[in-house]
């Protein structure tokens, strides 16, 4: 029995026998009279906690994780499948997650990967020959570039979202509530925070 309905009963003066779930009519002992309920009527109170920007970050992550692993299975390409980590940037101690499919992972890696050679090799027994290793450093390219270089790829993603939305109406329902949820979130971080504009 809930709290709030106990505390109704008690307030509105039924028998204690209710509460425990006794038959009042065979109770061997005699039947009193249960007293009158005040005329005036009980005043409820429904508290509604606050959704922290916290409790609502970590609901949306939890829909994304599940929206992501239904769309790695039903998608036609391993290279589009998405992928979600949690990491800290070189500059700070706060965590990010960042979701990103696997064409952009893997272009990020051959870029990675070129740079490397120019970078050791600035590293000499002499010391750091820093010319080289700017060389190597500017070999590395944006996400931004790389995103755009991937734009084909971003397109073929959006195209596959888009059938699997339209023949899994719990996909579609993920993607609609994942849109609502972050909507939510926003405002709340602007109320809370103001605009960064």
């Amino acid at each position: 029995m809930s709290v709030r309905l106990c505390v109704l009963i008690l307030c509105s003066g039924a028998p204690l026998q209710l509460l425990h779930g006794q038959d009042t009519d065979n109770a061997k002992e005699p039947a009193v009279a249960a007293p009158q309920a005040p005329s005036r009527s009980i005043e409820q109170i429904t508290v509604i906690g606050e959704r922290t920007l916290s409790s609502m970050r970590n609901t949306i992550d939890r829909i994304e994780e599940d929206m992501y692993r239904a769309f790695n299975e039903l998608n036609n390409s391993d290279d589009l499948d998405i992928f979600c980590v949690s990491e800290t940037r070189t500059t700070s101690h706060i965590i990010q997650r960042n979701c990103e499919p696997v064409f952009l992972s893997k272009l990020k890696r051959e870029n990675a990967q070129s740079a490397l050679p120019l970078i050791r090799d600035a590293f000499t027994e002499d010391g750091i020959d820093f010319v080289r290793l700017e060389q190597g450093l500017s070999t590395i390219e944006s996400e931004k570039n790389l995103q755009f270089q991937a734009i084909a790829k971003y397109a073929e993603l959006s195209a596959e979202i888009l059938r699997i939305a339209q023949e899994n109406p719990a996909y579609l329902e993920a993607l609609l509530q994942i849109g609502q949820l972050k909507a939510e979130h926003e405002a709340a971080r602007k109320l809370k925070f103001g605009t960064n504009d």
